[in-house]
């Protein structure tokens, strides 16, 4: 197995840059820094700890020191791939962080209510907090790819803002991803929906799917998202259009059919209902974040991959 060594990061202690494989293989390795990887554009496959993690745009990643990890890309695929040295997160004491749960003791943020030893190592990010997120790691790799004085500060904000997203993210998921029900857990029910919104999807499939009745269901949505079910799936595809607008040049036609609407007046009016503006009113108003995130969209130096 192949071990890579912190002399890959060339006396960087965060290195950060933006990869493509094309029908590409890493096989098992392991590593003596922190890698972090967020998905860009295309599909693959990780496998940490033997663990397997399908990925697309969104999908983020880390693997702690000595953890085994492997990944394949399907076609071509974009991802930023962020390196850190555990010096690069020290206390007093001078003890670096060799996992993601170092870090977050070592900032004590006892607020975030969730198991650290059980932490996922994997999350997807959608709608407005994908670009968010995608923002900051764009702004990381122009940060590293001028190296203006101060850049390493810069570099470790920015991963702990990343990091901090994380947390909150999962504290989020906690409640409703982790609730019982009777003898159904919700968060397959929901983990379900959210990886199949785009589909025409009811109630009624997913009744059947989950062997219960249709008003049993509605129950679970009300009680632990909040929302009914038929709004919960709204607002889903209203966070992927956003994401939409904002990063890509579809026609607004083009991106309420990419959500699941046939009928775009029906999309039309639900956008309007969730963001109090149409489509086209909601792209122009954000025309410099839309500018500023294709600007950066591929601007980023290569590394070596691990």
């Amino acid at each position: 197995m192949n071990i890579f060594k912190n002399e890959i990061l060339r006396n960087e202690a965060i290195k950060i840059g933006l990869l493509t494989w094309v029908d590409q293989c890493e096989d098992d390795h392991i590593h003596e820094f922190l890698e972090f990887v967020y998905l860009v554009e295309g599909e693959m496959t990780h496998y940490i700890n033997g663990k397997k993690y399908h990925c697309r745009k969104g999908s983020f990643l880390y693997i702690n020191r000595g953890e085994t990890h492997s990944f394949v890309s399907k076609g071509k695929a974009s991802y930023i791939n962020l390196l850190v040295l555990p010096e690069a997160f020290k206390d007093s004491s001078e003890k670096g962080c060799t996992s993601i749960k170092d870090i977050f003791e070592l900032y004590n943020l006892s607020e975030f209510h969730f198991q650290w030893d059980v932490l996922p190592s994997y999350q997807q990010f959608e709608g407005v907090k994908l670009v968010e997120v995608e923002n900051i790691f764009h702004y990381m790799l122009n940060e590293f790819n001028t190296r203006n004085i101060g850049y390493g500060i810069v570099l470790r904000n920015c991963l702990f803002n990343i990091l901090i997203e994380l947390a909150r993210k999962i504290c989020g998921e906690s409640e409703s991803e982790k609730a019982y029900y009777g003898s159904i857990k919700f968060y397959e029910v929901k983990q379900y929906v959210d990886q199949n919104y785009l589909e025409r999807i009811s109630l009624n499939d997913l009744a059947q799917k989950f062997f219960c009745s249709t008003a049993y269901l509605s129950r679970l949505f009300k009680k632990y998202t909040g929302k009914p079910f038929v709004q919960y799936v709204q607002c889903k595809r209203i966070e992927k259009a956003i994401e939409y607008l904002l990063t890509t040049t579809r026609s607004v036609e083009e991106i309420a059919f990419a959500v699941g609407y046939i009928d775009k007046h029906q999309f039309f009016s639900l956008f309007k209902k969730y963001t109090n503006k149409t489509p086209k009113k909601f792209r122009n108003d954000n025309k410099n974040t839309t500018k500023m995130y294709r600007s950066m969209y591929y601007h980023g130096g290569d590394i070596s991959s691990s």
